[in-house]
């Protein structure tokens, strides 16, 4: 069983992989402006996502080491 803390790491790097493809290329052209808003706001939210994710990813590692003290995770 995948962490769940691994797989929103990955999924926020899958997001940034796409952004980079998607509007990578077109830094040069007219939609500059639409793409960087674009990738701002994905900016955040992979943030957002890879703390997140690390967080889960962290209290799991605790948690299988036996100690029982964060019972509130669901």
């Amino acid at each position: 069983m995948i962490p769940k803390g691994l797989l929103i790491i990955s999924i926020g790097a899958i997001v940034a992989l796409i952004r980079f493809f998607a509007f990578g290329y077109y830094q040069f052209t007219g939609i500059q402006m639409f793409s960087e808003a674009v990738m701002y706001k994905t900016f955040v939210i992979k943030v957002i996502l890879f703390t997140f994710g690390f967080v889960i990813f962290y209290i799991e590692r605790r948690n299988k080491k036996g100690s029982v003290s964060n019972v509130a995770s669901s």
